[in-house]
């Protein structure tokens, strides 16, 4: 099997972040879960304040360094092809598909409890109803498959996909109250040959709050999972389920010895849509830059209320297309 010094490094920041847990992770009030800038530096990691407000040209995002590899769906699309509830029957059924709980929760800290408007419950109504907005309601103009199967250039990962062979998916730590989870994953075929883009798209859900101009170490270490298990992903028939479904019952020594889906990507790139407390959600692109791990994070944006919610903003995120370095001298995706 040929060397792959990114799919080293990817396991060396596995090891680190997930096995030793080298990076502190704050425990202090207001901060809870944040890692400092400085701690990833350290090893390699480089966060970026970005605006994911202009990353809709792909020409330009294939010029920056490390290029950004992703394109948000375009926005016209979605402004000229509006939801239309009117399927879902009566007045009250419509209302209900449409429904966005906004965040309100009672006074008592006790009933806030027990009432699921934790960060976690906030977030993963807010994960669910941005994908419904994305492609799980109707949108006549986009044609009756649309709310059924989403766009035609992406795809749901879930069990057996070899993907989720690797760990670090759900996860809770340092204490069983410190958790996260990954909803549903996404991946790109290929247009023109067989086989998948290294890319993925990845919601995530967990119970803190955040902070603008730091991440937390659930986002990181997700990202870490996400490229790691990428880098590792056995190659397997997409279309054979038994034979992926025979990998959840192989040894790891010998997963480990079969041949890679990605042998020399050199990125690994991953779009993460990270939901948080209260009830607000952000975005991070991030992929390998040689040893360096370059991470760019949007500013939060507020989910509290339905009004201002960025539903098209982080609808098209899920909705991104895949770019590659090749494309970098045309304006032309993948394919």
């Amino acid at each position: 099997m040929p060397r792959n010094y990114t799919r080293e490094r990817l396991e060396y920041l596995w090891k680190i972040i997930a096995v030793d847990c080298e990076i502190p992770i704050s425990t202090e009030e207001g901060r809870r879960n944040e890692v400092a800038d400085s701690d990833l530096n350290n090893h390699d990691i480089i966060r970026i304040d970005r605006n994911f407000e202009t990353i809709d040209n792909e020409v330009y995002n294939l010029v920056e360094r490390p290029p950004i590899l992703f394109c948000p769906f375009q926005a016209d699309i979605l402004a000229n092809n509006p939801i239309d509830p009117s399927s879902y029957g009566s007045q009250k059924e419509q209302e209900r598909a449409m429904e966005f709980r906004n965040y309100n929760p009672p006074a008592d800290p006790l009933e806030i409890e027990l009432g699921q408007w934790d960060p976690m419950s906030c977030g993963t109504v807010v994960c669910r109803y941005v994908k419904a907005w994305a492609c799980g309601l109707p949108r006549p103009g986009l044609g009756e498959w649309w709310s059924i199967k989403g766009p035609g250039h992406a795809r749901g990962i879930s069990i057996p996909h070899p993907l989720l062979l690797g760990p670090g998916w759900n996860r809770s730590y340092p204490s069983g109250m410190d958790h996260w989870s990954t909803q549903k994953l996404m991946e790109f075929p290929r247009e023109s040959s067989p086989g998948v883009y290294p890319h993925v798209v990845a919601p995530l859900v967990q119970n803190f709050n955040a902070r603008d101009n730091t991440m937390l170490y659930s986002e990181l270490s997700t990202i870490v999972a996400t490229m790691r298990n990428r880098a590792n992903q056995p190659k397997v028939d997409p279309n054979n389920v038994e034979a992926q479904e025979a990998l959840f019952t192989e040894s790891e020594e010998k997963i480990h010895e079969l041949k890679r889906e990605f042998p020399m990507e050199q990125r690994f790139p991953v779009l993460l849509l990270s939901f948080v407390g209260p009830q607000h959600g952000r975005l991070f692109y991030a992929c390998m830059d040689r040893r360096r791990l370059v991470i760019r994070q949007s500013r939060l944006y507020s989910f509290e209320d339905n009004a201002t919610a960025p539903l098209d903003l982080f609808a098209r995120m899920f909705l991104s297309r895949p770019l590659h370095e090749d494309a970098r001298t045309s304006s032309t995706s993948p394919g």
